[in-house]
């Protein structure tokens, strides 16, 4: 997803101004890591804060259902309830939002707290001080020996940079956009690249929520000569259109996560009892060394070699129960170790689909609901008929990616769009998406593909991802394993550097 720069945030202040002097109705939390502020007599509608690492922002909402809690939600309910919005501020050109609010209190006074947004691609915060600048406590805590700590009590302090606020008439004079990115505050690369190359001065340039399409989806508070564009009325219109396919996973992510805390317990006591007989040998040892001893087998001892033996039989009957005690740990390993196996597939393939669930949108989501429904995992008043996969499908001069998200996906892929000298590309040792690749065999088009499976997914921020691919005639599915996965071999690796 694409994160907020610096100066889309500055607009957003000033569309979020029309809440000022408004006073706090409601507090809720209708998603996990929302947080929605109502207020009173406020036609323009709610304060929405994301929180969720994969689509961190802030805009103005209808008014929202509180279907979840938290401790830092019932903060807010107690220090900012009936509390009146006095002025919304940003730090320098940074992605750091203030909201300080005014309280009256019949026994304190007038009370100031300040609520603190920070979102920083994948990192974000909320963040409520009093008036010294005190952490009354945070919405995700972090405690860091060496770096910035968000605990209660501690003094706040703004998300570290040595990027500085920058005139655009220094800007002019920057030889390229990676100049302007990793010295000026409030850019994004894509901000930057318009920048540098048609010499904008973004204060003199009116706001205009502009939504466009090139290999993915992108947005500014400025109207660019871009193709694919859409324009919104608002900023907060813009926001919700672009997060809104991404937004109706969580009862997926629900069961899935339900399923992988049943699989790590189920995993973690097949993998105890497996430690408990794998000590097999030991047994029948200790049985041959009875025989061995030249002791009365008929005699009762309590104890053999410091092991202990039941009293009540004779040596005779102990070696004989450690005999059957060893045949039967013996033969249990087998069947243990195939269910170890099974088990450790079947989460793997749970965590596949949670890691790919941010990167889903509401097509994608249907073929997962066949998908679990598929499973047993979903119920259905009647049977779903199965569908072509809505998978991913970019054309360029050249050449045709197609992009999978799940299994439903890929497999339609595999099998039925793919041919054996098409090309192939996936992570290495990580989970991801599966692309393939119809057409010209470039370059250019080796990095594009290699560059479509880090795009969509978890390693998308990271700067070096490795992406091994090879043609199709090289890998074969393994029908086996539960969900989509390949072999593959004559394979090669390309390294995407973001």
């Amino acid at each position: 997803m694409m994160p907020l720069d610096g100066y889309f945030l500055s607009r957003m202040v000033d569309e979020l101004k029309i809440l000022i002097n408004k006073r706090v109705r409601k507090f809720k939390m209708p998603k996990d890591n929302v947080i929605v502020l109502e207020f009173l007599n406020s036609e323009e509608g709610s304060l929405y804060f994301d929180l969720s690492s994969n689509k961190s922002h802030l805009r103005l909402s209808p008014q929202q259902l509180n279907d979840f809690n938290h401790p830092f939600l019932n903060l807010l309910k107690q220090k900012l309830a009936n509390s009146i919005l006095k002025e919304i501020s940003q730090f320098k050109k940074d992605r750091i939002l203030f909201f300080d609010f005014l309280k009256q209190d019949a026994f304190l006074g007038a009370l100031k707290y300040r609520l603190v947004f920070e979102t920083m691609g994948r990192t974000s915060h909320l963040i409520l001080l009093d008036e010294n600048k005190i952490i009354i406590d945070s919405f995700f805590k972090i405690f860091n020996d060496d770096k910035r700590s968000l605990l209660p009590k501690l003094i706040y302090q703004p998300f570290p940079t040595t990027k500085t606020e920058c005139s655009f008439e220094k800007i002019k004079t920057m030889t390229s956009p990676e100049e302007i990115l990793t010295t000026c505050l409030g850019f994004s690369k894509e901000l930057a690249y318009q920048v540098f190359h048609n010499h904008y001065n973004l204060i003199d340039m009116p706001t205009t929520p502009l939504l466009y399409q090139t290999t993915k989806q992108q947005f500014h508070a400025f109207d660019f000569p871009v193709k694919n564009k859409t324009i919104f009325s608002s900023l907060s219109q813009l926001l919700a259109t672009y997060y809104q396919d991404h937004a109706n996973y969580s009862i997926y992510e629900k069961i899935i996560k339900k399923q992988i805390n049943s699989l790590t317990n189920k995993l973690a006591n097949l993998n105890t009892n497996y430690q408990n007989n794998s000590d097999y040998l030991f047994f029948k040892e200790l049985a041959d060394a009875i025989y061995m001893s030249g002791l009365n087998l008929k005699a009762h001892y309590s104890e053999f070699n410091d092991y202990p033996l039941n009293y009540q039989l004779t040596l005779n009957q102990n070696a004989q129960n450690f005999y059957q005690k060893y045949q039967k740990q013996k033969r249990a390993l087998t069947p243990l170790k195939k269910q170890i196996d099974l088990t450790v597939n079947i989460l793997n393939y749970y965590q596949e689909i949670l890691a790919s669930l941010p990167y889903l949108n509401n097509s994608d989501l249907l073929d997962l609901k066949i998908e679990l429904t598929e499973l047993g995992l979903l119920k259905t008043k009647k049977q779903q008929s199965l569908k072509t996969p809505s998978y991913l499908k970019i054309a360029t001069d050249n050449a045709t990616f197609y992009v999978g998200k799940n299994s439903h996906q890929n497999a339609h892929l595999y099998e039925k769009i793919a041919a054996k000298n098409d090309l192939w590309f996936h992570l290495k040792d990580y989970p991801g998406p599966h692309v393939f690749l119809k057409g010209e065999k470039t370059t250019e088009n080796l990095l594009k593909g290699a560059s479509l499976a880090v795009q969509y997914s978890k390693l998308k921020n990271e700067k070096n991802v490795l992406v091994n691919y090879t043609e199709v005639k090289h890998i074969s599915r393994l029908k086996k394993k539960p969900g989509f996965y390949l072999t593959f071999k004559n394979h090669k690796t390309i390294i995407v550097k973001n």
